[in-house]
């Protein structure tokens, strides 16, 4: 029964990481896109002009 309830608590511990890194993760890829946006502008500025 012990054993039972350890693994349990095993599960929910790795999970909560799992999910902290997850939400880690996703602010991040926000912090990244705010920061870059004025660039991938300007990259999409300059390719669509045309060929001279």
């Amino acid at each position: 029964m012990r054993r039972r309830r350890r693994r349990g608590q095993s599960v929910v511990e790795y999970l909560l990481g799992v999910s902290v890194i997850a939400v880690a993760l996703a602010v991040g890829f926000f912090m990244i896109t705010e920061s870059t946006r004025g660039t991938f502008h300007n990259a999409r500025v300059v390719v669509q002009q045309p060929f001279p």
